[in-house]
């Protein structure tokens, strides 16, 4: 049959009549009318009568050519081979931009919104050494800090050790470490993993009870604390000797104060507030009692009771003020050794903080060797000794306190435990002439405060007044022991000292620091999301620099729906790129596969 072929070619426009045979293909056809024209056949293509380009590879039939049909030769197969690769390369450039504006935007995005690592969690312990008893806390927070803030720190596990407080073991100081063990062994260890122990810190802080054995009996404090060392250093832990170590009275209140705002979230509140506000902080422990707080703006702080925190870049000057003496256990001892002492000695003493039927004995060792009986520290603190007679058996003897449920004279007896008369060298005291500035804001009391507080069923939701709570300790106090014994819960020993331990801290907060109507703003509290307040917490935060002393390069967080858009919007480019990328792939691979078939053609006649 005959086929037309008419070039449209730049370099060779001619117009032939070709005989061709139906099962001649389209590239065969192509040679034969290059062949001595001086054009590379495998650079043209042939396109039918509507333009369609005709298969190199198809026989002419197929291609559905008939005889007399006229063809057209031009368009360079390998220029739209590079017209491919062109479209194959705006693929991959959209793709890739695609990809990158997606990625960089979820990271932003994320990091907006202070996401943390998949890193593993981290772990830290604190062992609070009190007067009374230790108790181990162990706490966990993310592996990396976002944003450079602060981690957020949880409580995991607590225990209480075996035992009195360590400054007991005064008599046998190796016995000390290995009380403990128990709570080491038992909770710590299997709170944390495995893989952690090695980089989980372990701390112990003693306190008020060891500052007072150090005073009395330096030797034995230090033996303590070596025997504590030892233990602490024969589990897998982060360890050195520096960590376990006897506190100052300043440190517990100022980590108290950090534990209280940290865990209600003022530091971070605070960043960019023009007046940043904090919580007061009220604690009692078994032989010290602290208030922390920032006095109102303006007010220079004596330097033994000021200390300046650095956090997220506010500078907070705070009053701390530890009273050593004026803990639950030393209280409840001096009260008992003044009255012996005003009552001359007696075999029996009345009591009228103890509800009339009940009597209770108690040593002249107990209440009389005591560093706040006697000694340098009672001088210091009180202003003066209770000392037993140089006459007759009188050191050997047991007291008799006789219950006589007296609220007025119990009231008269505790104010005895403080000096409101004495000269203040400053402004303003609280007692002993102790400076303290005017109160300022809210506080929360915890540890001894809040178990008083709590027995008297005044920590419900809502405040309570200070008359009412002068109401709700003159009822109790006014209880006999047959009434007392009705209450559920503490052991009877407890029920009998719980009138003293009210009005003592009704008369320390009210007439020792001041609380008054308008500034009587505090809550009794023991935890504040699901975490034990106290000094520990403060204590590691600060000991491990969980919280920045400078302020965060990144503070905003973006709204709910603004971040979901985002991420959605972002998570488009992200598939968009993925798209590109695949029809970039698959032109090229085409591409490729048509220049190499063209190419093998070189080789037919």
């Amino acid at each position: 049959m005959q086929l037309t072929i008419e070039s449209a070619l730049n370099t060779c426009a001619d117009k032939v009549t070709l005989d061709v045979q139906e099962q001649d293909s389209v590239i065969d056809t192509i040679y034969r009318f290059c062949k001595h024209r001086n054009v590379d056949p495998r650079t043209a293509v042939l396109r039918n009568e509507k333009g369609q380009v005709l298969d190199p590879t198809h026989s002419l039939s197929l291609c559905g050519i008939k005889d007399g049909d006229t063809v057209y030769l031009g368009e360079s197969a390998m220029e739209q081979v590079a017209t491919s690769r062109t479209c194959d390369i705006r693929c991959a450039v959209i793709a890739a931009a695609a990809a990158l504006i997606g990625t960089i935007g979820l990271i932003a995005v994320c990091v907006s919104q202070g996401w943390t690592s998949s890193l593993s969690d981290q772990y830290g312990i604190v062992l609070d050494a009190g007067s009374t008893h230790t108790q181990l806390f162990v706490y966990r927070w993310p592996g990396l800090r976002r944003n450079s803030t602060a981690a957020t720190v949880t409580q995991v596990a607590s225990c209480r050790a075996e035992g009195s407080g360590i400054a007991h073991y005064s008599d046998d100081p190796t016995k000390a470490g290995p009380s403990l063990d128990k709570c080491l062994s038992t909770v710590a260890m299997t709170t944390v993993p495995a893989h952690a122990r090695a980089d989980t810190p372990i701390y112990l802080g003693a306190t008020a009870g060891m500052r007072l054995l150090r005073e009395r009996d330096l030797e034995s404090s230090r033996q303590i604390m070596t025997s504590v060392q030892t233990t602490l250093r024969h589990f897998p832990f982060q360890f050195e000797p520096e960590q376990a170590r006897i506190i100052s009275g300043m440190e517990e209140g100022s980590f108290s104060w950090v534990t209280v705002n940290y865990l209600v979230g003022n530091f971070e509140n605070n960043i960019q507030s023009l007046s940043p506000t904090t919580y007061g902080a009220l604690d009692m422990g078994g032989a010290s009692t602290q208030i922390t707080f920032v006095p109102p703006s303006g007010v220079t702080i004596p330097l033994e009771d000021a200390t300046l925190l650095r956090i997220y870049g506010v500078d907070y000057h705070v009053y701390a003020h530890s009273f050593l003496c004026y803990g639950r256990v030393e209280v409840e001892r001096r009260f008992f050794a003044n009255l012996v002492v005003a009552g001359n000695y007696s075999s029996e003493v009345e009591n009228p903080c103890a509800p009339s039927g009940y009597n209770h004995t108690l040593s002249a060792s107990y209440l009389f060797e005591a560093p706040c009986s006697q000694g340098k520290q009672a001088l210091l603190t009180w202003g003066s000794e209770v000392i037993l007679p140089d006459y007759g058996d009188v050191a050997e003897r047991n007291f008799t306190m006789v219950g006589s449920s007296s609220y007025a004279d119990c009231v008269a007896h505790v104010d005895k435990l403080f000096n409101f008369s004495e000269p203040c060298d400053y402004g303003s005291c609280s007692f002993n002439g102790v400076y303290q500035p005017s109160l300022h804001g809210k506080f929360q009391a915890f540890s001894f405060f809040y178990y008083v507080v709590d027995f008297l069923n005044l920590t419900r939701p809502g405040n309570f007044s200070i008359s009412e709570f002068n109401s709700t300790v003159n009822t109790y106090c006014s209880k006999t022991w047959k009434e007392v014994q009705n209450f559920p819960g503490p052991l009877l020993e407890q029920l009998a000292l719980y009138c003293l331990d009210a009005q003592y801290i009704y008369t320390l907060l009210v007439k020792g620091y001041g609380f008054e109507k308008d500034t009587w703003n505090i809550t009794f509290t023991n935890q504040v999301k699901d975490t034990s307040v106290g000094w520990a917490l403060g204590f590691m935060l600060n000991t491990t620099n969980l919280i920045p002393s400078e302020a965060p390069v990144i503070q905003s967080k973006l709204s709910q729906t603004a971040y979901a858009l985002l991420v959605v919007l972002f998570v488009v480019f992200l598939l968009l790129g993925v798209g590109f990328t695949y029809m970039a792939y698959r032109g090229t691979k085409s591409s490729k596969a048509r220049y190499r078939q063209l190419s093998n053609y070189g080789s037919v006649e």
